[in-house]
């Protein structure tokens, strides 16, 4: 297993992940997060690769905190291809993320997972160790017309 930072070459893979998580994209939508992502001081893509397959990737982003030192370090997406789970590539990726994530002086991770994900992913997060925490408020805007 190799864990690696995503490159725009990868976005038709990412972007297949992405329809898996139920977040269908295109490749070129794709190119673009990458991009954001690449570009970014504060935040970072990977894949798990095996045998030179993408098997799974993971996006993240710290946001510096007010009322305590430190950052908030967020799993902005993740996802193993279905066929690939329960093989070693979440938990590959879980730890790089972390690892970065101390290297970006964050305090916590946080991570949200859709209630419909219950009997998968809420049990992969909790048996590495993330909890359940607090209640999160949400509030769609509408696009900005500039």
């Amino acid at each position: 297993m190799t864990i690696r930072e995503v490159t725009e070459v990868d976005s038709e893979r990412i972007a297949a992940l992405m329809g898996q998580l139920g977040y269908p994209q295109s490749a070129a939508e794709s190119v673009l997060q990458i991009k954001t992502y690449m570009d970014s001081s504060t935040s970072f893509a990977i894949v798990a690769e095996e045998a030179g397959i993408i098997v799974g990737f993971a996006s993240f982003h710290a946001t510096p905190l007010f009322h305590q030192a430190g950052s908030l370090g967020r799993i902005t997406a993740m996802c193993v291809d279905a066929n690939s789970r329960r093989a070693g590539a979440g938990r590959a990726l879980l730890s790089e993320l972390e690892r970065r994530a101390g290297c970006l002086g964050c305090a916590r991770i946080e991570v949200s997972s859709g209630d419909h994900r219950e009997s998968e992913a809420h049990v992969f997060y909790d048996s590495n160790g993330y909890k359940t925490d607090c209640r999160r408020f949400l509030k769609v805007l509408p696009k900005s017309e500039e």
